[in-house]
């Protein structure tokens, strides 16, 4: 894709309880849909909070952003946006369930949920915080997105490489 990447990340609250045959769901789904839109990202799930992350072109991004907000089955506590990266953090993930990610894989499982973990909780102090995002904030929890990027692009080289 030629351009610049622009990206959001959100964080939700969950109107109910999901089971994994329903994240599963949602994760083929968004990403079936994705793949059409050229939309790269990840969905992850925890104690009925959503942490997603999706970048491609304004237009596309724009209008997935539109599409979440309408979702009744959550609540989006806080959107952040990314305009300064050039290249993007996922390239061949379009829409990939970190959560069945992370019950499959060995190595490099800790690490990743911990750096999820670190990021969800970060985004829930910031909101629960009842303070306005800074750019230093921001730029923080972006930061926290490129080291699951890179670790999540090990991942898949290693993948690669053992088959």
């Amino acid at each position: 894709m030629n351009g610049s990447i622009e990206s959001f990340l959100y964080l939700s609250k969950s109107k109910y309880g999901l089971c994994t045959k329903e994240l599963d769901l949602f994760a083929q789904q968004f990403s079936s849909q994705n793949r059409l839109f050229g939309i790269t990202g990840f969905l992850y799930y925890n104690n009925g909070y959503f942490i997603q992350y999706f970048e491609g072109s304004s237009k596309a991004v724009l209008q997935l952003k539109q599409n979440i907000q309408l979702d009744s089955r959550h609540v989006v506590k806080i959107w952040l946006n990314d305009r300064e990266k050039k290249n993007r953090r996922f390239p061949d993930w379009s829409m990939n369930n970190l959560n069945d990610i992370l019950k499959k894989t060995n190595s490099l499982n800790n690490t990743l949920n911990v750096l999820y973990s670190i990021l969800l909780l970060s985004m829930q102090n910031v909101t629960n915080s009842g303070k306005k995002i800074d750019g230093i904030t921001q730029r923080q929890l972006f930061e926290k997105v490129d080291d699951l990027a890179s670790l999540a692009n090990e991942m898949n080289l290693n993948e690669r490489l053992t088959n």
